[in-house]
């Protein structure tokens, strides 16, 4: 007496609820000789209809849930859940003709060299549809996803089925694997299945994955032909070179991994000969420094490029922050204009920067000119850009961060990244900052003028860390002291005059009150600042009522912070400009982390910050900065009730919450640099080079 073979059916199904019944149906019409075939249905985290379907319209089967839509990862499990002598695989877009199984059964059955074999696969209209396998030199679209039998013993002798082809060339793939096992795959061209009419065609990612894994199965098959493939392949043809970027990184990586440093050589060298034709010179470098990350060989390399770098003010301790916190993880290189020593950081704002480096870039054209810092206004339409000197240095890096919104210099790192406090300019000539990879706003003023004036669409917003929390601060034993801390601005922004003149008047109009109280202004300037020099002559008429502490030391400023009771920030008043708007506001949070009471203008920044009445007071007047003060000035209970709202405000733009958003945004990046291919929405990135560029 014969021993009747057992055979299973695995249904693979995705979103595939408008043909499911019909192809489902077809593998229960199966039968072997003696008693039907067993079907298992493996669903594909599908997202319609389809398992309530199986359940309803076949509730005698057996449904088999995978977490992701891989369909190499949904053969692995089948197979692994099932028994069966032989394993035949159908997608649930096919119907299987009733004596398909009976046709293949006797081709394989007993012969352990032939492993696996296959029918004939007619598209929607009757036509037959290529099922051969597959060639370096077959386009993507030839190649269909065929009904397969083979048998669980040579399942086990190749292995499992290949789940970084995700959704394309799978069965190709397993049928070469076969060969070079010693198995012989066969085809019955009695066994006919077909393709069944479908509700949706396939999308932007199938094509995509499609095309990669004709690249990623020539490397891993024909490592020679993979030059030429790379001029034949769909992404060449179609101009998008960004996509035949990232499948061929893909492709190569793989091969690297599976393969000796010999082997591996020998393909390099060759791509190396032929990607600066087909990538250009720039995108080729990339390559092969983006490999080498992906392959565990170095660090990731960041550059962090700040042409006011050499002037203490917000934007600078923003960068500090982060790059303190990242130069343990990375290889971090500072790019400045002039010379700059990073001991100056830890001066300013106490902040270690000791594992960084440093890096001068002189730009001639404003060396020449002997001007102090770098101001893209100046590059007119007639010369050439004077930033290219930097972005030419881009390239050195994995990760480029442009820091202080100086939008002409042109990133050509693997990922870049412009944060922008404001855009102070509207685009012209030379504006580079649309081919970033993420632009990074500082808060919602900046968000809102960003899309105003630039047109685009911020894709993160990092609040500054703001970490001056005073171990000795608290709301009481305050002194009689208004402080206000910025920059002393040539451009006279930061308004330090127009408070020395407010403070002078809310002396005489309010002497009583105002008794035994100080102003006094900290910030960085310039050297031979003829402000400075303005506004100290202003304050010299207000008998030391009034005290200027320019560039003052870090410790100092903090003591400041701790004795201070009143904080003032007039950054925007009487301003239409909204770039002359204080864009956030660091030293506002800085001043409520120390139980300051924050009087500031009402505008820009400072109403993300400050919420009137409650953490603090807003103004649009000096009379209002006046009325304001002197009201806090003469209730206690009032300037203690603020300033314990301040502080726990202040919270909001901690620097652990900034560590924590930071790492989102380097979690994004990280995937992009170490092996994401596709964007998070599914979706192939367009074209961001041509060939030759």
């Amino acid at each position: 007496m014969s021993i009747v073979p057992s055979v299973t059916v695995l249904a693979i199904c995705h979103n595939d609820s408008a043909t499911l019944v019909a192809a489902v149906g077809a593998c229960l019409a199966q039968t072997i000789p003696g008693q039907p075939a067993d079907v298992v249905v493996v669903d594909m985290a599908s997202s319609d209809s389809s398992v309530a379907m199986v359940r309803e319209h076949f509730p005698q089967l057996t449904v088999l849930a995978c977490s992701e839509a891989n369909y190499a990862a949904a053969v692995n499990a089948g197979i692994a859940a099932t028994s069966g002598d032989y394993v035949a695989l159908v997608d649930c877009r096919t119907a299987l003709e009733p004596d398909w199984l009976a046709q293949l059964l006797p081709a394989i059955e007993g012969q352990e060299a032939v492993g696996a074999v296959h029918g004939t696969l007619l598209a929607t209209d009757g036509v037959r549809l290529a099922s051969e396998i597959w060639q370096p030199d077959q386009s993507a679209g030839s190649i269909e996803r065929f009904p397969l039998l083979f048998s669980r013993h040579c399942s086990n002798q190749v292995g499992s089925w290949d789940e970084q082809l995700l959704c394309a060339l799978e069965h190709s793939d397993f049928i070469l694997r076969c060969q070079q096992q010693g198995f012989a795959p066969h085809r019955v061209a009695g066994a006919v299945a077909q393709r069944l009419p479908q509700s949706a065609a396939d999308s932007r990612e199938e094509r995509y994955l499609a095309a990669r894994n004709q690249l990623y199965l020539t490397a891993k098959h024909s490592p020679r032909a993979l030059v030429q493939a790379l001029e034949t392949s769909t992404f060449y043809a179609a101009g998008e070179f960004d996509n035949l970027y990232r499948a061929l990184l893909f492709a190569v990586r793989a091969y690297c991994k599976e393969h000796t440093v010999t082997q591996s050589r020998v393909l390099l060298s060759e791509l190396a000969d032929s990607l600066p034709l087909i990538l250009g010179d720039i995108s080729s470098r990339n390559f092969f420094s983006q490999l080498e990350l992906q392959l565990g060989l170095r660090r990731i390399r960041v550059g962090i490029y700040d042409h006011a770098g050499h002037f203490a003010g917000g934007g600078q301790r923003y960068m500090a922050d982060l790059a303190a916190l990242i130069q343990d993880r990375y290889d971090v290189t500072y790019l400045f204009n002039k010379d700059v020593s990073l001991d100056k950081y830890a001066d300013w704002y106490d902040i270690d920067l000791s594992r960084c480096k440093s890096r001068t870039i002189p730009i001639a054209f404003f060396e020449e000119r002997n001007w102090y810092t770098p101001d893209e206004a100046m590059v007119s339409p007639l010369k050439n850009n004077v930033f290219d000197v930097v972005s030419a240095q881009t390239v050195d890096y994995d990760i480029f961060i442009n820091t202080n919104m100086l939008g002409k210099v042109n990133p050509l790192a693997l990922q870049s990244i412009f944060i922008c406090h404001f855009p102070d300019r509207y685009p012209d000539h030379y504006f580079q900052v649309p081919k970033y990879d993420h632009l990074v706003v500082s808060g919602e003023y900046s968000r809102q003028w960003v899309r105003k004036r630039w047109n685009l669409e911020p894709t993160f917003k990092l609040y500054p860390p703001v970490n001056m929390v005073g171990e000795h601060s608290s709301p009481d034993h305050k002194d009689k002291i208004i402080l206000s801390v910025s920059r002393f601005e040539v451009t006279r922004s930061k308004k330090q005059l127009e408070m020395v003149k407010a403070f002078k008047a809310l002396c005489r109009a309010y002497p009583e009150a105002s008794a035994g109280w100080k102003l006094i202004l900290a910030g960085g300037s310039t050297p031979q600042n003829p402000y400075l020099d303005i506004v100290r002559n202003e304050a010299a008429g207000a008998d030391g009522a009034i005290e200027i502490r320019a560039n003052a030391a870090f410790a100092d400023i903090c003591d400041l912070y701790r004795r201070a009771r009143i904080f003032w920030h007039a950054c925007g008043l009487n301003e239409k400009r909204p770039e002359r708007v204080e864009h956030f506001g660091m030293t506002t949070v800085e001043a409520m982390q120390n139980y300051c009471v924050p009087i500031v203008i009402d505008g820009g920044g400072q109403r993300e910050i400050v919420e009137d009445g409650k953490s603090g007071f807003r103004f649009s007047s000096v009379t209002a900065l006046c009325e304001h003060s002197v009201r806090v000035m003469c209730d206690e209970k009032l300037s203690r009730e603020i300033a314990v709202a301040a502080y726990e405000r202040s919270q909001r733009f901690s620097h652990d919450v900034f560590r924590k958003k930071l790492e989102e945004l380097l979690a994004v990046v990280e995937r992009e640099l170490l092996g994401q291919e596709v964007l998070q929405d599914g979706q192939p990135q367009d074209s961001a080079w041509q060939p030759g560029s």
